[in-house]
């Protein structure tokens, strides 16, 4: 499996580079970029599909998969583009566990879901 980032490519180099990461965009890892990937339709027309029984409508799906990065990983492991996601850098845990299981949901058999947090600190990273 490949590693895939979501985000504009220009703020993901500039993070690969401030972590001191050796990383290359389209060579170690794949790139969703939210603005310009080929896969848009596809996400924004699978998200629609799931929850327009919510009251989304097509518009508000498009605007949906362009500005949640745990919306469009979501839809990658639901559509077979990614195996596994991490998600949940900035915002509020709630919200992007709401957004998995509004998009994924449980596997067949499964009760609840579970997740793991990571504390990244200058000298020590705890799970």
């Amino acid at each position: 499996a490949r590693p895939t980032l979501i985000g504009r490519p220009a703020v993901l180099a500039a993070r690969i580079q401030r972590a001191g990461l050796r990383l290359k965009l389209g060579e170690d890892v794949a790139v969703v970029d939210p603005e310009d990937d080929p896969r848009f339709r596809q996400y924004w027309e699978a998200y629609h599909q799931r929850m327009k029984r919510n009251g989304v409508t097509p518009e508000m799906a498009k605007s949906a998969v362009r500005r949640s990065n745990t919306a469009i990983g979501a839809l990658a492991l639901e559509l077979g583009d990614a195996d596994a996601m991490i998600c949940g850098l900035v915002g509020k845990f709630d919200r992007h566990l709401e957004q998995v299981r509004d998009l994924v949901g449980l596997h067949a058999g499964a009760r609840q879901f579970a997740a793991m947090n990571a504390l990244m600190l200058d000298k020590m990273t705890l799970f």
